[in-house]
């Protein structure tokens, strides 16, 4: 069998992954997940396919004109624009994750623009609408865990008010476009409202049920190759800061822009009418409406900004309160895993460890021994001295036994007298002179007591891993017989 380096024995107890993704996305690996195989490798050829058909697909709306489509309910005129990408990239946000879902989002606008002539300063700077749009939507699932399934009336609500910001964040490309095309603002008003209404709607009729009728199974599916969160936590400040301000900073600029259009259709009307009093009822109009949609958006903000404290104070006080009910695990779990009388750990805890560790030896060739120490006469010392004397000797023993042993070492109070320590990565050699050290260690000075000092002393069995080992009791058993040969063989000795 070959030496390594053991571990740390309480390393064989954490379970809890190292990197924990809060919201379970796919890390953007491409490289690293193709050279996995399986099932990261098959994500990554899927989303390759993915980008090449979602990404040409965004010359449909150029080919069949789908910009500005005009649409009439009832006595409300307004625009749409169809942009298929769309319909894709925002379920790749939330069964990936962000930068999945840019990329494609990014290169399709880039292709749109590209065909309408663009320059290529102005184009970089287009093709970010889109991606701007998706940030949107990380930024709130972060903050509220939203799930792919939608199965939920929270879910659902949440989706049509996020998909709604999102679209009209989005929607600045619009502007982008008409500046860098010297277009007129009547063709960049319907280009604007054409993006954020068509993306709102397409994000509610269409994506949602896809959402909500492929999530679960795209998530069994992925679930695999998502890293592990066990400790599933809220959203953490920095993202809630930042979806809050965000959610302000668009509808501040949604207010703006409508006011800032309003004004500069008046100013076209103006040129055409010389009747001030029209003119000034126009004014009024505008202002009208205008200055009411401030006060609500005051009235939102205010009311954004509170909720924002108190989420942000349920969040520390979860938070805090997350973190006592850690320490207070971690104490009963140290409580489950402790004798009390030794502070070593119990028999069930050390047979854990040891049981962890003879299917590490055997899966990686090492080498494991084991010692089974008994405490000589402790019978005797009880009934001559007491019971509070044999555990002042109990708990000694246990003292000078973990002195005797290496930090990667494990001794346990097997029960009454008896200890168990075990030895990972240790041949028999090893283990007997580890033993003949707990032996000069604890005969060599008495243990003292109310009663007097008491001299003590123990025997020990030995035994190591062979190949023949079926399971850990072999082992011991081994070790428990070399013991009974050392009370034999006239005690305060070592067999094996």
């Amino acid at each position: 069998m070959k030496e390594i380096t053991p571990t740390n024995p309480l390393e064989s107890f954490q379970t809890i992954d190292a990197a924990i993704n809060d919201n379970k996305t796919i890390p953007f690996s491409l490289f690293t997940m193709f050279r996995q195989r399986g099932n990261a490798r098959k994500a990554v050829v899927i989303w390759l396919i993915f980008c090449a058909l979602v990404i040409p697909s965004s010359v449909i709306t150029r080919l069949f004109e789908w910009t500005g489509i005009e649409l009439t309910v009832g006595s409300v005129q307004f625009y749409v624009t169809v942009y298929i990408p769309m319909l894709f990239c925002v379920p790749m946000v939330f069964w990936y994750d962000y930068l999945w879902a840019a990329i494609p989002a990014y290169f399709s606008t880039f292709l749109v623009g590209y065909i309408g002539g663009m320059p290529l300063e102005w184009l970089l700077v287009f093709s970010l609408a889109n991606p701007l749009s998706l940030a949107l939507y990380v930024l709130s699932y972060k903050v509220i865990q939203l799930r792919p399934g939608m199965n939920d009336l929270v879910s659902i609500v949440s989706f049509v008010t996020i998909s709604l910001v999102a679209s009209l964040a989005g929607s600045v490309g619009a502007f982008i476009w008409a500046y860098a095309n010297k277009v007129g603002l009547n063709p960049a008003y319907l280009v604007w409202q054409g993006w954020w209404v068509g993306g709102w709607l397409q994000a509610v009729l269409i994506v949602l049920p896809i959402l909500h009728m492929t999530g679960p199974y795209v998530e069994r599916c992925i679930a695999s190759i998502k890293p592990t969160d066990k400790n599933p936590k809220f959203g953490d400040y920095k993202a809630i800061t930042i979806a809050t301000i965000s959610f302000v900073a668009v509808l501040v600029g949604y207010v703006s822009v409508a006011r800032f259009i309003s004004i500069k259709q008046f100013d076209i009307i103006q040129i055409s009418l010389v009747d001030d009093g029209t003119l000034l009822k126009i004014q009024n109009a505008i202002d009208g409406m205008s200055y009411p949609l401030y006060i609500l958006l005051t009235v939102i903000i205010a009311l954004i900004f509170l909720t924002y404290k108190t989420v942000i104070f349920w969040h520390q006080t979860l938070i805090k309160a997350n973190q006592q009910l850690l320490d207070k695990n971690r104490e009963l779990e140290e409580l489950a895993a402790t004798d009390s009388l030794t502070k070593l750990f119990n028999r069930r805890r050390t047979l854990e460890f040891a049981t962890a560790e003879f299917e590490r030896s055997l899966r990686n060739q090492q080498h494991l021994s084991i010692l089974m120490v008994d405490i000589d006469k402790f019978k005797r010392i009880n009934d001559e001295s007491g019971h509070l004397v044999g555990d002042i000797v109990i708990r000694d023993v246990a003292k000078r036994l973990t002195e005797s042993v290496r930090p990667y070492d494990v001794a346990g109070h097997y029960g009454g007298e008896e200890f168990i320590v075990i030895l990972p990565a240790t041949d028999l050699d090893n283990a007997i002179q580890i033993a003949k050290r707990i032996l000069s260690k604890i005969v060599q000075t008495p243990i003292h007591s109310e009663k007097g000092n008491v001299a003590v002393t123990v025997s020990i069995g030995a035994s190591s891993l062979m190949e023949s080992d079926i399971d850990l009791n072999v082992t011991i058993e081994r070790a428990d017989q070399a013991l009974l040969a050392a009370k034999n063989a006239g005690r305060n000795c070592l067999k094996w």
